[in-house]
Formats: structure tokens, C-alpha cells, sequence
């Protein structure tokens, strides 16, 4: 739910004319689709009151949010941003490992990483 200042703020800037629909939208960081349900009374003046806190039972916030990361919409911390970790962690790992297992055959460091190293 949004907070109630952003919707009173769309409504003045509404009332106030001179702007587009969109150009409010942008401003105040909501969608164009917010903007034109206020603008036609389809969505009354209601929402999140100021501190209200919206906590779920694990201590986290069930509000979604956007991820610095990733840009997605979601309940922080973002999973999706923690798995892309893992498996660059996992990928660097492996090839570290390749590179480890070829050395140790004998072969040259170019057989094994394929010209990615500093040699």
C-alpha cells in the first residue's frame, strides 16, 4: 500500500494542473495507472499511514522493495540477487579448480583457462 502522502500529493498536483498524468507519476514515484485511478476517483484517498509498521512474524518486512542489485520489486533481501552470488562464487570455484587440476597434470595454464589468468 502506498503511503497516504504520495496519493495527496498526486491529487494536488492533479488539482493544481500544468502537469501530465505521467509527469506526476514520475515526480512523485508512483505508477501512471495510480495516477489516473485518483484522477478519475476510482481509488479514494487512502493509505499507509506515516510509521506504520508492516512486520511479519519473522522480524522481516513483508513490504516489497526495490533491490539496489537487481531492480526487482521484492521482499528484501532479495533471494534472487543472493543466488546470481552463489553461483558466480561457484563458477570462479569451479574454474579455479580446473585451472588447479590442469597444473597439476602438466599442462600449460593456457590449456586450462583459456587465456583468461595474467600469463
Amino acid at each position: 500500500m502506498l503511503p497516504l502522502e504520495k496519493i495527496k500529493e498526486v491529487r494536488k498536483l492533479l488539482d493544481d494542473g500544468g502537469h501530465s498524468q505521467r509527469a506526476i507519476a514520475r515526480s512523485v514515484g508512483v505508477s501512471r495507472g495510480t495516477v489516473a485511478q485518483v484522477a478519475s476517483g476510482a481509488r479514494g484517498l487512502y493509505g499507509r499511514e506515516p510509521g506504520e509498521q508492516h512486520v511479519g512474524r519473522d522480524g522481516l518486512s513483508y513490504l516489497p522493495e526495490r533491490c539496489g542489485g537487481c531492480g526487482g520489486l521484492v521482499r528484501m533481501p532479495c533471494l534472487l540477487c543472493r543466488a546470481r552470488a552463489h553461483a558466480k562464487r561457484k563458477r570462479a570455484e569451479d574454474l579455479l579448480a580446473k585451472a588447479m587440476l590442469a597444473k597439476k597434470n602438466g599442462a600449460r595454464c593456457s590449456d586450462s583457462c583459456e587465456g583468461r589468468c595474467a600469463r
